[in-house]
């Protein structure tokens, strides 16, 4: 850390910025996240009819059960469609999610500061990563194939569809809400955390759920109809929803029912059947081992040392880790561990993972951490960390020590396979179990070390059977034992398994030892995770020569409540468990009281998976009506009425002259009483078969449209700072169009981008730019041209072209922040135009300044909706220029913007923002004061002059916003200082719990700001020097035969306020304000502007 400071308190002070950077333009800056690469990767890939894999070392076995599972969730999802997928998907995987957040893919940095008009081209990339769990990474793959399922039928299976948000935009509880019912329809855990929701009234403001939690109301809306209407009303409201361009048009006409309507009938559904399913259990106990534990956290993997004094546990809020050690006695906790950063990521629950030695004293704590793994060992006497890299185990799981503390039994992931080991604490040396594709996880001792108990989804209890193939195997998990006495050496050897526990639709899992040949562990079987107690017991089979005995186990339920226990841990005395019941865990901590329970209610979802309903459910065969008709009649049909469509085939215009040669079609459709499909719970489809063989092939570069924009606004494509005019006016290029195309490799490590601006026959600009992000040090190559003909100065018509040329190099410290250096060559050329004889004798000027720029950037902000943030962002930079061949013309610049976020409640949120810049040396930089940032109809006040410097002159131009009450120019000077506020309100998604349908509605916000701030040059703005404390008067007009100075003594600081309105209008956010300023302590008349950019 002190090495950071250190670097760039010494690059800060004797370099400068970044391209992009600076106060070119007002308030428009680079911020951002990064993606840090600790590793090379050797890509390679396979090809299918339908998809690619690309994998890399170690990831050969992921990509074979990938391809697989992919072509069994395209085939399942195609025929609940009734659609038929033409493209080809791309999977991406990453053998870890720590390596997935290296990946560039999706990073497009510059994608929110485009206004509107933004449209990309439909993806066909599926992102998937492993964390240890086959079940989780079938998700993953059906996800991604139902995503791009989806997208194709909304908006096209064409390579050439454009996905515009402006012209189809579902709500994301409808739309990822579908994508998550396609990916897994209901589970015991999903039912678990709908229910909490619930009973915590989260789900009463439908429409302030973002996020996690809109995706899973809107699963749960989606599982609603399928259940009440039938599985075929989800995709025939998908379709109608489609046709209308409004989700809300397709509910009512498929379900007859308004929105407002279904989601109370949705949530009094649920009410009444958790109600039912509560009424014969027992609620979690109330009191906590802390006293109030934040609800924004999630508590994970508690651990109790043996006697009983610590417990350490894992916290995750957002994707930063913590892991905490709790004295209980004391009631003081202590954080040994922080990973991550609170921002907007995918969470990784896998780690950190906690085992306390036999000893008590002795926490271990494994973690990933750049690509590594990690062993940490706190003293919770010493407080002393002892930390070391564990090599060959991609991802450890879980972990648990022996009684003797000498080895610790671990479930961990090697080449795509999660298996059990044993490490030796001494020896690092690791012993495997386990060896097939079968996912083994819980691992612990039991009876003085001499077994094994484990978890895992195995359907043989026979290692050697069946786990060598690469199938896609069920997921339910049972309990198994391992007789690790009889393993003569430390080489992997074969066993016959003893089964502990055989049941159809539940999951046994996380086990631990209560004494000889007694574990207790977590089962679902009623329908909620709840505790049950195990015990071996042995019977006589038979007697020859001997006595053979018969093992089983006798298994128990131990609790009853109506809340899944997420996480539990015993240490034989005690027994600490972890809930969620409404919006916070709750953590108790009581000793173990082994009384079983004689009855355990089961909930109507277990019943219904019990019941197997699809069987028993009678199938009605419909009548079928066939109908002749010809094409020639349809075509007519449309050209009279161009909203028309034929809905027994489901026919677009677009799509006749594609599909139909023919002149004639049989339309087969079923009759108006087609039999009620009822609900399934099918879970994951299996096979018992491997993937089709193909070649494993190199990556090889290549290319794909990344992005197409297509926008109108106000801002220069590449800001720079503009040549001094003298004070007359600040050019704006105008409200014009520009186009800007990006072409990106399949991983998208390599981006090259063109654009160009026609705004008038008199200016233009062209830039090309390529950037290589493969290494952890991005590199990038720009290429710029403008052309600006400024018509505001009668007498002296110029037209101004500028080349530059910039290298620039991006060094990433973490995801948050990062260093930016750039050297770059700019090329001024002034044409004076021929408007008069004088000017034909103007020569025409040429300036060349290299320039070296240096910028460290932070930003951990999250996005709440549009331009809604909460974090912190800001920017240092300085930039050094020097004109070539006068060397005493030179420019040092400097400057910082610094903005926070707060939320103050649900949405509303308060916004604050310090700027300041300034300029020393020979040639200064003139900042411009007043207005607001991409004004669309801008004012420059031409009264007030430039502000005089003591040495040197003004070279450059630029704006300093914003100053809202005042227009351009009310300050000016090499140096200023503006501090904004707003207070943003969205008020219609704040005040009702129901959204829009229309993004105008859903985004409209109210404003209330203030601004302060000045400018000035010199010493500071209140010496008698600045030009603004001074007026000159001429007397004798041309013949100027003198001049009056008069000392005016204004106060430098000006300020303003007011209100204003920000929505989405076609896609871009339009913000309007009106503000009074105040100056000398006097309110000035109104100004209104209309922008459109976000942010300040």
């Amino acid at each position: 850390m002190l090495f950071r400071v250190q670097l760039i308190t010494f690059l800060f002070i004797g370099f400068t910025s970044v391209v992009y950077a600076q106060f070119y333009n007002g308030t428009k800056m680079d911020f951002g996240k990064n993606r840090v690469q600790f590793s090379d990767y050797l890509w390679s890939h396979y090809k299918y009819e339908h998809f690619n894999i690309y994998f890399y070392e170690d990831g050969k076995h992921l990509a074979d059960y990938a391809a697989r599972s992919a072509q069994l969730q395209l085939k399942e999802l195609e025929f609940q469609f009734e659609y038929q997928f033409k493209g080809k998907i791309q999977f991406v995987i990453y053998n870890t999610q720590n390596q997935s957040r290296e990946s560039n893919i999706g990073n497009y940095p510059d994608e929110d500061l485009n206004p509107g008009g933004f449209a990309r081209i439909i993806g066909d990339k599926v992102f998937l990563f492993f964390d240890g769990d086959h079940q989780h990474f079938d998700r993953q793959i059906r996800n991604g194939v139902a995503q791009i399922l989806l997208d194709n039928i909304i908006f096209g299976d064409g390579t050439d569809e454009f996905k515009n948000e402006a012209l189809i935009n579902f709500p994301d509880w409808f739309y990822n809400g579908l994508t998550a019912y396609l990916t897994e329809k209901w589970s015991v855990e999903i039912e678990g955390e709908v229910k909490s929701h619930f009973q915590s009234g989260k789900f009463g403001k439908f429409n302030w759920l973002r996020g996690r939690e809109a995706v899973l109301a809107g699963r749960s809306v989606w599982y609603y109809i399928a259940d009440f209407y039938g599985e075929e009303a989800v995709s025939n409201v998908l379709y109608m929803s489609k046709i209308s361009r409004s989700y809300s048009d397709g509910i009512l006409f498929v379900l007859g029912k308004s929105v407002d309507n279904l989601l109370q009938d949705w949530e009094g559904y649920f009410q009444s059947r958790f109600m039912l399913d509560n009424q014969s259990k027992t609620n979690p106990e109330k009191n906590n081992v802390f006293k109030r534990p934040y609800k924004s956290r999630d508590y994970q993997r508690p651990k109790l040392n043996k006697s009983g004094s610590h417990l350490a546990l894992v916290t995750h809020k957002l994707s930063q880790h913590k892991v905490y050690v709790y004295d209980i006695q004391k009631k003081k906790k202590k954080c040994v561990l922080k990973i991550g950063h609170k921002i907007d990521l995918p969470p990784d629950h896998s780690f950190p993972v906690l085992a306390w030695h036999p000893s008590g004293d002795l926490l271990t704590v494994f973690f990933e951490q750049k690509g590594k793994m990690i062993w940490m060992t706190y003293n919770t006497k010493t407080h002393e960390k002892t930390t070391s890299k564990l090599f060959q185990l991609e991802k450890i799981l879980e972990a648990n020590y022996a009684s003797n503390g000498k080895k610790i039994a671990l479930s961990a992931v090697v080449k795509g396979k999660t298996d059990i080991y044993i490490l030796d604490v001494l020896s690092r040396f690791q012993e495997q179990i386990t060896n097939d594709f079968y996912d083994d996880r819980d691992p612990i001792f039991l009876n003085q070390d001499s077994k094994i108990i484990f978890s895992s989804n195995r359907i043989n209890d026979t290692m050697r059977v069946d786990g060598n193939m690469n199938y896609v195997y069920p997921h339910n998990y049972d309990l198994f034992q391992y007789n690790y006495s009889a393993k003569k050496s430390y080489k992997f050897q074969y066993q016959v398994l003893l089964r502990l526990s055989s049941t159809t639709h539940a999951n046994e899992h996380s086990p631990y030892s209560m004494g000889l040949n007694t574990y207790h562990y977590l089962s679902d079987q009623n329908g909620v995770n709840n505790l049950w107690s195990g015990k071996i017991d042995s019977a006589v089979t038979h007697v020859d020569t001997t006595i053979h005995y018969r093992y089983f186990a006798q298994v128990q339920p131990m609790s009853n409540y109506n809340s899944n226990i997420l996480w539990h841990h015993s240490n034989g005395k005690d027994w600490v468990r972890i809930f969620r019941p409404i919006d916070r865990n709750r953590i108790h901590i009581s000793s173990i009281v082994n009384k079983p329970l004689e009855v355990q209610s089961t909930t109507d979802f277990m019943n219904f998976l019990n019941s197997d309903p699809v069987d028993s459910t009678p199938k009605i065969r419909s009548m079928d009506n066939v109908k002749i008709l010809t094409v020639d009649s349809i075509k007519n049909r449309m050209i009279k009425d161009p909203d028309f469509l034929f809905t027994d085939y489901y026919i677009f215009r677009d799509e006749m002259d594609k599909q139909f040669n023919d002149s004639v079609i049989e339309v087969v459709k079923q009759s108006s009483n087609t039999a009620f499909q009822p609900l399934k719970i099918n879970g994951f489809p299996t096979s018992d078969s491997l993937a089709p063989r193909a070649k494993q092939r190199n990556y090889e570069l290549s290319f794909r449209t990344a992005e197409v924009s297509l926008d109108v606004d106000n801002r220069f494509l590449n800001p720079v700072y503009q040549r001094f005019s003298g004070g007359a006016s600040y050019p704006m290029p105008g409200m014009n169009g520009f186009m800007k195309y990006s072409i990106i490799d399949l991983l998208e490590d390599h981006l090259i981008t063109g654009g160009f601006r026609i705004s008038d026959f008199y200016s233009h600009e062209f830039f090309l730019s390529y950037a290589n992000r493969k290494k952890r040090l991005d590199k990038q190559i720009l290429l710029y041209r403008s052309t600006h003909t400024d018509l505001d100065d009668i007498s002296n018509v110029e037209k101004n072209i500028i080349y530059e040329g910039v290298y620039r190099l991006d060094y990433p410290f973490s995801i948050v922040d990062r260093i930016s250096a750039s050297i770059s060559v700019r090329y001024d050329q002034r044409i004076p135009l021929s408007k008069n004889i004088n000017l034909l004798k103007t020569p025409i000027s040429h300036q060349f300044w290299p320039t070296a720029r240096v910028s460290y950037v932070f930003d951990n902000t999250r996005s709440l909706g549009v331009n809604l943030l909460t974090g912190l962002r800001c920017k240092l930079f300085t930039e050094f220029y020097q004109e070539v061949p006068v060397v005493e013309n030179r420019m040092l610049t400097f400057g910082a913007d610094i903005r926070t976020y707060k939320k103050i409640y649900k949405s509303l949120i308060w916004a604050n923002r310090f700027a300041g810049g300034s300029s020393i040396g020979t040639q200064r930089l003139m900042f411009y004061m007043g207005g607001v940032d991409s004004w669309v109809l801008p004012k420059f006040n031409q009264k007030l002059e430039p502000s005089k410097l003591m040495h040197g002159n003004y070279a450059f131009q630029t704006l300093a916003t914003n100053m809202r009450g005042f227009i351009q120019n009310a300050r000016n000077g090499s140096s200023f200082i503006a501090v904004n506020s707003e207070i943003r309100w969205p008020v219609l998604k704040f005040l009702f719990s129901r959204p829009f349908s229309s993004d105008f509605l859903n985004n409209l916000q109210c404003v209330g700001f203030a601004d302060v701030g000045t400018a000035w040059s010199g010493s500071s703005p209140f010496s008698e020097d600045n030009s603004l404390n001074q007026q000159t008067l001429v007397i004798g007009e041309e013949a100027r035969t003198g001049e009056i100075r008069l000392k005016t003594n204004k106060e430098p600081i000006i300020g303003g306020g007011g209100f204003g309105i920000r929505s989405s209008i076609f896609g871009y956010f339009v913000r309007a304000d009106w503000a009074w300023g105040i100056e000398d302590g006097i309110p000035q008349e109104r100004q209104f502007y209309l922008s459109l950019t976000a942010d300040f």
